[in-house]
């Protein structure tokens, strides 16, 4: 395919017979209602997305290669008839795909493969896979059962983790451990905490994260990089590092939090 490929309906590949249907997307990016890979008991596969965007994705007897890092299906993913759908993250990437709605299918012998870049190893949220939370509760159980079960295989240079990341989603991943204060978010009220210990520190200090004897901006950084709120509502936007506004958004924290303690 030699471009993006925007569009408000179905998208359906699969072949006849034995001969399967193949898209390769070439990198570029897909948006689409429905895309079937594989329906009717024919097969089809999809190749190289630069990402992909969809309300639903249903997976028969075929086999998805997503690589872009950055894919969204908004409502449903089922994978039926020993289908694969592989997430494998782009070399420097700490995303994958995210699942915002209710419903994931997994059945018979269908596996989704998550494979990690080499460098998940770094200091923050790093993940393949993300679910929306429901209204009560998270994902944490139903997730677990599926790696159990070998619905869900993992593949990563570190040991991985299904954890409710209180921002909304329950994730497959590595957690970020910026929480400084405890509350199990990370907010301006751990930004506070790195401004309070600003500066060269002599001896193990909590606030610093990349261990080189300093608090400075590479620890408010990670902070950043991990943001989360409790009450945040999932979106169908896969956030991205925060950049000024969120600094000044924990300096102001800072600020707030020192007023009070006058």
């Amino acid at each position: 395919m030699g471009g993006a490929l925007n569009l408000t309906g179905d998208v359906d590949i699969r072949g006849t017979g034995t001969s399967a249907a193949t898209l390769d997307l070439n990198g570029h990016s897909l948006t689409a209602n429905t895309l079937f890979v594989g329906r009717f008991n024919n097969a089809g596969q999809v190749l190289d997305d630069g990402a992909i965007r969809v309300n639903n994705l249903s997976v028969e007897r075929s086999s998805l290669n997503l690589t872009g890092s950055n894919d969204i299906v908004d409502t449903f993913l089922e994978m039926r008839t020993g289908s694969q759908v592989t997430v494998t993250q782009a070399i420097g990437s700490e995303a994958g795909l995210t699942l915002n709605g209710n419903t994931l299918n997994i059945l018979d012998t269908s596996v989704l493969d998550l494979r990690f870049d080499a460098n998940t190893s770094g200091l923050g949220l790093d993940w393949a896979f993300r679910w929306a939370n429901p209204v009560a509760g998270d994902r944490v159980a139903t997730l677990n059962a599926l790696r159990a079960a070998g619905r869900i295989t993992v593949s990563a240079p570190i040991s991985i983790s299904i954890f409710n990341n209180n921002d909304g989603y329950t994730y497959i991943g590595k957690e970020c451990g910026a929480d400084l204060t405890g509350d199990n978010v990370t907010d301006g009220a751990d930004a506070a905490a790195v401004f309070n210990s600003w500066g060269n520190n002599v001896g193990a200090n909590p606030a610093d994260f990349t261990g080189d004897g300093n608090v400075d901006g590479a620890d408010l950084a990670v902070i950043f990089n991990c943001w989360t709120q409790a009450d945040v509502a999932p979106t169908s936007a896969v956030p991205e590092p925060v950049g000024s506004s969120l600094l000044g958004l924990g300096f102001t924290a800072w600020l707030a939090l020192r007023r009070r303690r006058a």
